[in-house]
């Protein structure tokens, strides 16, 4: 953002002091300059606004329609702190030490070391407008000076002017004569350097035609290496996708089969061993080379709290029980497997007295190697459902979902050494029944439903060190509860239900250095809310 052409926010290392991020402008992600908000209170650099608001009717935060006309200064909370913050001058790089208020900064940066040029006829030097009386009257080379014997001073002008029309009228004549001779010589010279230039022109495109064709050919051959991988760093890593639902004569069917893709020859297969028993909203892991499926609802619409595991190394392998339970009967959660650890967040968790389910706060560790014994962590600030959770140096990041009252935005981290929970800055929306990856720092917020639950298309990238977000190319497939997984830096997305309400076969990739998405070739069979893992097939 930058390098925008409009006006953004202030950089942030130029305040003395860390500026908090509830006053950054989630469009330019820079400290507030002229804020505005909507009326639900968001705000955003006044320029950075009007310039979104160009191509859009909507608030990007809450979507609430928005126009130049609606938008309302920001709060006076807001503006005092902001215009009390002690920034750097804005000619900091030009040698200005000060560090003034943000409310006089405009005032300030129009004198002092800001640029100005030079008035005196002939110099385009520009200076500080400090030093612009100091260099016009005794620095600069065309400064004016001023005559004690102003009558001296006129004469020898005088003198000098008719000295110099008498010769012109010789100088005109001398350099005629100069020109004439030079340019009889110049032809002949020319035709001889013409020649030999061109020759060597002809040469140059000859050769540059040859290396181009070759360069070409290099090329093509690379295109379609990279489109026989299709995406795929590792050819040898296949995907297997298993459970999730689909309509069927007007109602809901679980989804009973499992499924693998080989990243090598684009094709899926339908694992016939491997029948599943039907689960929806479940979540699943690889470990010891095998996949774990972990509770969900099953074929009858009950919440379990049980473990499947399929060793995806033998293609005819079938789904058995795993030794480990989680400690609730749960859906909608999610989990993420760390040195023989299991760590469950959230969820609908069927009540022990029989009642209806209710949202979790709570945060367990379940061991995955005997006894199997499980313990609460923590609980979150607000219960969680249809949320994302991934894990970044020994901490876990939980985005979006549902809390107990509404569709959110919050992320909050939780560090597993300190054992403490912390809030970090949102995401620029509110998001549900989404699908996340986590590469390198970052997580990638994919697809899902808004506040009006309706079906998105968008993927952020959040970097968890920062808090910062920006976003991505969209999809080509509006989905929500869809499932992804990341193999280098590409990211597969599987399934999921459109804004139609229909359940999706189809299946699109992102690679994370070229920017773009490209279809694959669509699952056998449709699934929204299913689980995926990726294994090395060495």
């Amino acid at each position: 953002m930058a390098c925008s052409k409009y006006e953004v926010g202030y950089e942030d290392n130029r305040f003395e002091m860390v500026v908090s991020q509830r006053f950054h402008c989630p469009i330019c992600f820079l400290v507030l300059k002229d804020p505005v908000m909507c009326k639900n209170e968001h705000y955003y650099c006044s320029s950075c606004m009007k310039k979104h608001l160009e191509n859009s009717s909507f608030c990007p935060t809450c979507l609430e329609h928005l126009s130049v006309d609606t938008l309302r200064p920001a709060s006076r909370i807001v503006n005092d702190y902001i215009s009390e913050l002690n920034i750097q001058c804005d000619f900091y790089p030009r040698g200005c030490p000060e560090m003034v208020q943000v409310e006089n900064l405009k005032r300030h940066v129009a004198s002092g070391f800001s640029p100005v040029q030079c008035s005196n006829d002939g110099c385009n030097v520009l200076v500080n407008a400090s030093d612009k009386l100091r260099h016009e009257t005794e620095v600069c080379d065309f400064r004016k000076l001023k005559c004690h014997d102003c009558g001296q001073l006129k004469n020898e002008v005088k003198q000098l002017k008719d000295e110099m029309l008498g010769m012109k009228g010789e100088l005109k004549v001398m350099i005629k004569n100069e020109m004439k001779g030079m340019k009889e010589e110049m032809k002949n010279e020319m035709k001889e350097e013409m020649k030999n230039e061109m020759k060597e022109i002809v040469m140059n495109a000859v050769r540059d035609v040859m290396a181009g064709r070759k360069g070409f050919e290099v090329e093509m051959k690379d295109s379609k290496q990279r489109s026989q991988a299709t995406c795929s760093s590792d050819v040898r890593e296949n995907i297997f996708v298993v459970g999730g639902q689909h309509k069927q004569g007007g109602r809901s069917v679980k989804n009973k089969s499992t499924e693998c893709f080989n990243l090598a020859d684009q094709t899926w297969t339908l694992l016939d061993s491997a029948v599943f028993e039907g689960r929806t909203c479940s979540c699943s892991f690889l470990y010891q080379g095998q996949m774990v499926v972990v509770g969900g609802n099953d074929d009858g619409g009950n919440k379990t709290n049980t473990m499947k595991c399929l060793n995806v190394a033998h293609s005819a392998a079938t789904w058995k029980d795993f030794a480990g339970k989680l400690p609730v009967k749960c859906s909608s959660h999610k989990v993420l497997n760390h040195n023989d650890r299991l760590f469950m967040c959230g969820g609908w968790v069927q009540a022990t007295d029989g009642g209806l389910p209710i949202r979790s706060n709570v945060v367990y560790e379940v061991q995955l190697v005997p006894p199997y014994s499980s313990k609460m962590l923590t609980r979150l600030p607000q219960p969680r459902s249809d949320h994302g959770m991934e894990m970044f140096d020994q901490k876990l990041f939980i985005l979006g979902g549902y809390d107990s009252e509404r569709v959110t935005a919050s992320v909050v981290q939780y560090d597993l050494i300190k054992n403490k929970c912390k809030e970090m800055p949102p995401l620029p929306y509110v998001v549900q029944d989404l699908a996340t990856v986590v590469w390198k720092n970052n997580v990638l917020v994919i697809g899902g439903l808004n506040a009006d639950r309706a079906c998105l298309n968008t993927v952020v990238i959040y970097d968890v060190i920062t808090g910062r977000s920006r976003m991505l190319p969209c999809m080509k497939h509006k989905r929500s509860g869809c499932t992804a997984v990341l193999t280098g830096n590409i990211v597969v997305v599987m399934g999921g239900r459109n804004e139609k309400g229909e359940d999706l076969k189809s299946v699109e990739c992102f690679d994370l250095q070229r920017k773009i998405w490209q279809d694959l070739p669509d699952m056998l069979e449709p699934r929204a809310h299913a689980t995926a893992v990726i294994k090395p097939n060495h």
